[in-house]
């Protein structure tokens, strides 16, 4: 497992008004007015929240949260596979706005979501308990051959920048890495170049 919560603060707008994604990874003595607390398996308190530049009102940045993490049917969906909850919930968050951003918390639940279809980009950590990004890229790949499906664009998410990482991910089926840490405009601009390049199966 690799961290993503190692992410500053990126401003990004919501309509007219300028926002800003605020991520902690310290333990949080006093939650924030509009974030809301997560923990990983070790118990750290996590803060993820969405505030508006300027709302003094208590909770406005988590009603824009989970305005931002709604599912639209005219929105892309993209299969985010990680076994950390926190990194999950980010990735919801940072992309919510403009994809449906669908969880998996294991590669064998992977598996069961893209076998349904749809997805127009699959994002996987590479480092896992058990099956592995790598391991779970070639099983999803395999499901597209068997079922006659057009292949979609595979990302690997890793903190790893060795040129091992790169040839494992390249020869597990993936089309390219985007390394931690990143920064929210840098993982939107990722996600919709490759979104372009694919059609998601019926």
């Amino acid at each position: 497992m690799d961290s993503l919560a190692v992410i500053n603060t990126a401003g990004f707008r919501h309509g007219s008004e300028p926002k800003n994604i605020f991520i902690g990874t310290d333990t949080i003595p006093d939650m924030p007015p509009g974030h809301k607390r997560f923990c990983s398996p070790g118990g750290t308190a996590h803060a993820v929240g969405i505030e508006a530049h300027g709302e003094g009102r208590p909770g406005a940045g988590g009603n824009l949260s989970r305005r931002a993490a709604g599912f639209s049917r005219a929105k892309p969906r993209i299969l985010a596979v990680d076994d950390d909850a926190v990194n999950l919930k980010l990735l919801s968050v940072m992309l919510g706005k403009g994809y449906q951003v669908e969880a998996a918390h294991s590669a064998k639940e992977a598996q069961e979501l893209f076998s349904k279809g749809g997805y127009a980009l699959v994002l996987l950590d590479l480092h896992m308990p058990g099956a592995s990004g790598y391991d779970c890229a070639r099983e999803l790949r395999k499901m597209e051959k068997t079922n006659g499906w057009k292949p979609i664009p595979f990302l690997a998410l890793t903190a790893d920048n060795t040129p091992q990482a790169a040839r494992q991910s390249s020869a597990a089926g993936m089309d390219a890495v985007l390394l931690k840490p990143f920064e929210y405009r840098q993982l939107l601009a990722t996600a919709e170049k490759w979104c372009k390049l694919a059609k998601p199966k019926a």
